[in-house]
């Protein structure tokens, strides 16, 4: 994301903190400063199973000449602060400094599912909490570094407990891993002067993290619908050697059936002739269903020529 208007010139976004490729945001949208609060961007942001990185960044083009000061904050809990003097173009956290078990430990940040029950007796996370549960926001504030001293790193700690899943669905929240045992928490510190009246500026970058599912069902992400596969044409049935004799007898019916709509239609004309005819095929279909059958049966062919056709008197 991209600031905007008085504080234009800062990037900030997340990515995987070994492969260094940027999570997906959807819908950016800025809003200005408004009733005394710094202007901010925001956007809502695909989680990933992997260990992040939060980056910030100076665009040069814009000639920022001020030193900055920057502090991330995860679910509501803050990270730490970045020393950002004017002529560092870049800052970023992938790391955390925890109090496990009594002792300070090094760890990197991931997101994790959060437990949900539906027993209002074992939540344990606050409605309070809740509000800044799953975002990520980083302030940026103008001013100077003074005053170089040794000092600490700052400790942080993570949302633990149970949501009320009525509340909260598809849970997330900013976890520790890979812990590495730390004996020295020393680092060099320094103090910050924000700048005062209209040379002051402010920026805050929020982002919603979500996994993919959420993003989806809120229509976030608009993933296309699986489409039903259509289904499979049957191949045609092989036709059997009789097929020849099965048309015949196809074609006898057809003439019989033929013949009885004639005479129906032509009563008065020859009657007798009709009825002869009709008869006489009906000798023909009984005498070719029998060829066909002993031919089904394995027999040799009857080369007598059965006469479908009859001359009228």
């Amino acid at each position: 994301m991209l600031s905007e208007g008085e504080t234009v010139g800062f990037e900030a976004w997340v990515e995987g903190r070994d492969d260094k490729i940027r999570l997906n945001e959807y819908q950016i949208q800025h809003h200005p400063a408004e009733d005394g609060e710094p202007a901010y961007t925001e956007c809502f942001l695909e989680t990933i199973d992997k260990p992040f990185r939060i980056m910030i960044k100076k665009l040069l083009s814009k000639h920022i000449k001020t030193d900055t000061q920057s502090i991330a904050y995860i679910d509501g809990n803050r990270l730490g602060q970045s020393v950002w003097h004017c002529g560092n173009e870049m800052r970023s956290y992938d790391k955390a400094y925890v109090v496990q078990s009594g002792k300070s430990h090094k760890v990197a940040l991931v997101f994790a599912a959060l437990d949900t029950t539906d027993n209002v007796d074992e939540v344990t996370i606050s409605q309070s909490e809740l509000k800044t549960l799953g975002t990520i926001k980083i302030t940026l504030k103008s001013g100077a570094f003074y005053g170089k001293r040794r000092s600490y790193h700052e400790t942080t700690e993570f949302v633990v407990g149970k949501a009320d899943e009525k509340s909260k669905k598809f849970c997330m929240s900013v976890g520790a891993t890979e812990p590495v045992e730390q004996t020295d928490l020393s680092c060099n510190s320094y103090s910050f002067e924000p700048h005062k009246g209209k040379k002051l500026r402010r920026h805050n970058f929020i982002f919603k993290y979500r996994p993919r599912i959420a993003l989806v069902q809120r229509r976030i992400i608009d993933e296309p619908e699986e489409q039903t596969p259509l289904p499979e044409s049957r191949p045609p049935k092989r036709k059997r050697a009789s097929t020849v004799i099965d048309l015949v007898d196809s074609d006898v019916e057809g003439e019989i059936s033929a013949v009885k709509e004639e005479e129906e239609e032509e009563e008065d004309i020859k009657p007798s002739t009709t009825a002869k005819r009709v008869r006489y095929l009906e000798d023909q279909l009984k005498k070719l269903a029998s060829e066909n059958k002993r031919l089904r049966q394995g027999g040799s062919r009857d080369e007598d020529t059965i006469d479908l056709t009859l001359d009228d008197d």
